[in-house]
């Protein structure tokens, strides 16, 4: 039988350590887009337009929800934010 408790198993598990430490800092960073990209589609797709008094309403109300997009709706912030950037890039000209 072999001797698994040698001192080369140390440095075999230190670097086992680091590489599932780097593996899971990749993991963590490998979703790191914040969503406007894919909720800024489903408003459009919604039926909602930037500048209107409807928007908010529109997008909140239209927009298709699942287990991945279902932030673009359950947080009215980024309905506002999308909607309001047009109304302020509308008043700088």
């Amino acid at each position: 039988m072999k001797d698994w408790n040698s001192q080369g198993s140390l440095v075999g598990t230190l670097c086992r350590l680091l590489a599932v430490f780097t593996l899971l800092l990749v993991a963590f960073g490998a979703n790191a887009e914040g969503g406007d990209g894919i909720c800024a589609g489903l408003y459009v797709k919604s039926g909602a337009m930037q500048g209107t008094s409807s928007c908010f309403a529109t997008a909140w109300g239209n927009s298709p929800i699942n287990m991945g997009n279902h932030y673009c709706v359950n947080e009215p912030s980024r309905i506002t934010n999308w909607y309001g950037n047009a109304t302020r890039r509308h008043e700088r000209r």
